[in-house]
């Protein structure tokens, strides 16, 4: 029985360097090798020469086959025999299957220290601690306004949780319409001709995002404490 493996990353930078060691990790080690920057194929690192330093990439993919060792070498190679990585600028996804029993590809493994290894931690955690705060600002709005007017815990705890999760997401999806309205939600920078940093790619992304969170972590409280108000006025 095959398992599907997927992994998600985020916060990732890749320059000419990165991407030819990417590039050469699928080449060297899997078969029939597809990758294209933007639509265009690679078929060689020479052609990142062809990149201009300054210019951004919004789409990689990178597809290859492994040969199952259980399996005759002439049987048809299909999504089950296969590695991809597809990146856009907010995530970067790697995908693949194994054995439910065996342990998985040494390739796979490869590329995933490739990627970890160039994920911003800083920027990571930031933007996972802003995600959480926005999700549960209505529910700690609430259970504060709730004790704050003197109800009994279970009502406190079910205003937090019935009113608090319904609330919280909706608000999480304005936060997250408005840092994409805003152009703030690259988490995925790749310059496959760039050889050097010119800055900290991500740094305005993760601000910027931190700062919406924290106006509308100012406002749910405000919202709340006039709500209360107007229904016990």
């Amino acid at each position: 029985m095959r398992k599907k493996l997927q992994q998600q990353y985020t916060c990732l930078t890749l320059f000419k360097q990165d991407i030819k060691e990417l590039v050469e990790l699928f080449q060297t080690h899997l078969q029939d090798v597809v990758i294209l920057i933007d639509g265009k194929r690679i078929l060689d690192i020479g052609q990142l020469d062809q990149f201009d330093p300054a210019y951004q990439a919004q789409s990689l993919l990178a597809r290859g086959f492994y040969r199952d060792g259980k399996r005759d070498q002439a049987t048809t190679q299909n999504e089950h025999q296969s590695i991809e990585l597809s990146m856009s600028k907010v995530l970067a996804i790697l995908l693949s299957w194994k054995e439910a029993d065996q342990a998985e590809p040494e390739i796979l493994a490869s590329i995933r220290k490739f990627l970890q290894h160039r994920v911003n931690r800083v920027h990571q955690a930031l933007i996972f601690c802003t995600a959480l705060s926005v999700l549960s600002a209505f529910a700690w709005s609430l259970s504060s306004a709730a004790q704050s007017h003197q109800f009994a815990f279970l009502a406190q705890l079910l205003l937090a949780i019935g009113g608090g999760a319904p609330l919280g997401l909706g608000t999480f999806w304005l936060f997250v319409t408005t840092v994409h309205l805003l152009r703030l939600d690259t988490r995925v920078f790749l310059f496959p001709g760039a050889t050097e940093a010119m800055r900290t790619y991500g740094r305005r992304e993760t601000i910027g995002t931190v700062g919406i969170a924290l106006i509308f972590f100012l406002l749910v409280p405000l919202i709340v404490v006039l709500g209360f108000r107007l229904l016990w006025r």
